[in-house]
């Protein structure tokens, strides 16, 4: 005899009634499969959400607030995250249903700021009004509060016409938005082709033009652990305070007056977005654009780091260095081998593979479905965050996978190094050590340690060279595809250079032929 559906569920409930409401609340949910975009969110943007509102929340000292839009997973997601939020759901029977169950008692009014989410649904036919009551909740913000949005790339991210376009430039010239991330597609369970987008808006500021926009596109990512921390992180910085200073992984601040002339999307096009890729395949794109994406990542204007905090130390001192299989036999580090790949590595939205092509090139070209891999691959193991991808032949070379969740595709191998450990091995410096490395044999490579005070300050000062290093690689590449779309125009006769009197300079004129 079949059992009914949800009766572990309901067993379950007798030890915890809060975690069976949220589980049946999920299960019926992704049962309604009439529900279009307002169905239920992928597990991957609930944890995104839940742990943005959780970080906010620390960062401003506030409440959470939750309206109706909002799922019961969301909520418990929130609790798991941090129990001693004061998280209010009133507006959603649903989710006070969850937070009685778990005895969660509803905050009384308080003086405290707000962290509030809302989902705005693509169902609604009044983009414009929606947008309207976005842009009247965020006039009403104070100064600590902070209002997430997650909703339809369309309304959010993409190019309005009409009313909708004229709304969203009021509340861009408010100076309420203060981050925008450009989320995948597939995460609405019931609507998997529609892109979602994330707003983070804070109370009005004066001088809305002259502020930044953290601006982030990760649409073409796998939102995995290592990237929801990246994006949450970078997002962070829309509620610091101006004139603070940091690095970024994802994202990048862009001028809001930029974003505001560009009458257009928030984001730039995705094309525009991998400058090595666009000028590899030589596409057009129009020049106000590629001028404008200039401008959107950091500034460069000064070095990566200030060489006045690197001092000579007063009593020298280091940790000897060690054969890397004599680390491993002691267990300071692992090294894994990579996947015999069994699939075929062309699927441009897949899984990233890291092949010696891309070892030694620092460029991926290759990609494999994601569930075909795990199918045909049931127990490969995908890279982590710091791990050290390295092969042998023909001679050593390896790199630190800043990202993770990539495949490892053989003969490469991972340097799996675990952080807590003591013995002062680090990815970035191991990486160094197995580039210069002589001879195959990976076991007797030497490996410099560091002590234990210095490998944060090291990490750090190498992050903001690594963030500086990406930043000149793309302008070199938005460079280079200026020079050939301004060259392919002027020599076509499609268009024409106009230039001040001061900065034109004489050029001999070609003679015509007779």
């Amino acid at each position: 005899m079949q059992p009914p559906p949800h009766l572990s569920d309901i067993v379950d409930g007798f030890y915890a009634p809060d975690l069976a409401i949220a589980r049946i609340e999920r299960a019926v949910s992704r049962r309604d499969r009439h529900a279009g975009s307002a169905g239920p969110l992928s597990e991957a943007i609930i944890s995104l959400l839940a742990d943005l509102t959780v970080a906010l929340r620390r960062e401003r000292g506030a409440d959470i607030v939750l309206d109706d839009s909002a799922e019961v997973a969301l909520a418990a997601a929130i609790r798991d995250r941090d129990e001693d939020a004061a998280l209010d759901g009133s507006d959603s029977r649903a989710i006070m249903r969850y937070l009685a169950a778990s005895h969660h008692a509803i905050p009384e009014i308080s003086l405290a700021p707000v962290v509030s989410l809302t989902r705005l649904t693509g169902d609604a036919v009044d983009v414009a009004g929606a947008l309207q009551d976005i842009a009247q909740s965020g006039s009403e913000l104070t100064p600590d509060d902070v209002r997430i949005i997650v909703g339809p790339a369309g309304a959010l991210v993409d190019p309005l016409n009409g009313e909708a376009e004229r709304t969203r430039d009021r509340l861009l010239r408010s100076g309420t938005l203060r981050a925008v991330a450009r989320l995948p597609r597939g995460h609405v369970l019931s609507a998997v082709q529609q892109p979602l987008a994330l707003w983070i808006l804070t109370a009005p500021a004066p001088n809305a033009a002259g502020r930044r926009i953290i601006t982030a596109d990760v649409a073409d990512r796998n939102l995995t652990e290592g990237t929801v921390e990246l994006l949450v992180n970078d997002l962070l910085a829309a509620v610091w305070p101006a004139g603070v200073s940091r690095a970024f992984a994802l994202a990048s601040p862009v001028p809001a007056r930029a974003i505001i002339a560009q009458r257009a999307s928030l984001i730039a096009d995705p094309a525009v977005r991998h400058m090595p890729q666009l000028a590899r395949t030589r596409r057009a794109h129009p020049l106000a654009a590629l001028q404008h994406e200039w401008g959107r990542g950091p500034t460069l204007d000064e070095p990566p780091f200030d060489s006045s905090c690197v001092t000579a130390a007063a009593e020298p001192r280091h940790l000897p260095s060690h054969d890397l299989g004599a680390m491993v036999d002691d267990r300071h580090a692992r090294v894994i081998p990579g996947t015999r790949l069994a699939v075929n590595a062309n699927d441009p939205s897949g899984i990233e593979v890291l092949d010696i092509a891309a070892i030694r090139t620092d460029t991926i070209s290759r990609r494999v479905d994601a569930m075909r891999f795990a199918t045909e691959h049931p127990n490969a193991q995908l890279s982590r965050a710091g791990d050290v991808i390295f092969v042998t032949t023909p001679r050593p070379v390896a790199l630190v996978d800043r990202v993770g969740s990539r495949v490892v595709a053989y003969p490469a191998r991972i340097l799996r190094i675990d952080a807590t450990d003591s013995a002062g091995l680090v990815p970035r410096v191991a990486a160094e050590d197995i580039s210069r490395a002589d001879g195959s044999d990976w076991r007797s490579w030497r490996m410099r340690r560091v002590l234990a005070a210095q490998q944060r300050p090291l990490l750090e000062v190498l992050s903001r060279i690594d963030l500086a290093r990406d930043e000149l690689r793309r302008r070199l590449a938005l460079a280079d595809e200026i020079a050939t779309q301004l060259t392919d125009a002027i020599a076509e006769g499609t268009s024409e250079i106009s230039l001040p009197a001061a900065a034109s300079t004489a050029a001999p004129q070609p003679k015509e032929s007779a």
